[in-house]
């Protein structure tokens, strides 16, 4: 999946239930990728997520019911993303190790990060 929706424009992106235990390769999925509506409710058996939004564009990302169960690395996940409303609020991230620079270069109007809970380092 690496590069999938790299450069794409699209209006509505339904992902939702997506299951990524047999392929967990989401380097630069939406790099410079220009998405409107995107739903990722129910996303699992994701074990690196780093790099997954490299550059995109859009006016709000909802990860609240995106499954970090199995995600250990969300390091420079939003690697200069683009985005209005990010939502992570009330996420158990227990088995993530690396946040380093998640959020590096990126701009964010508004990040709700309250009752994220499980990070040790």
């Amino acid at each position: 999946m690496e590069n999938m929706f790299k450069g794409a424009n699209i209006k509505n992106l339904n992902m939702s239930n997506l299951d990524f235990s047999s392929n967990n390769n989401v380097t630069n999925m939406f790099d410079y990728a220009n998405i409107s509506n995107i739903n990722l409710n129910g996303v699992h058996g994701l074990k690196d997520a780093s790099w997954m939004f490299t550059r995109i564009t859009t006016g709000s990302l909802d990860l609240t019911k995106f499954d970090f169960s199995q995600t250990e690395n969300i390091g420079v996940m939003f690697y200069y993303a683009k985005i209005g409303r990010l939502d992570m609020s009330n996420l158990d991230l227990s088995n993530v190790t690396n946040v380093g620079t998640m959020m590096d270069g990126s701009e964010v109007d508004y990040a709700d990060f309250s009752g994220v809970h499980g990070l040790t380092n």
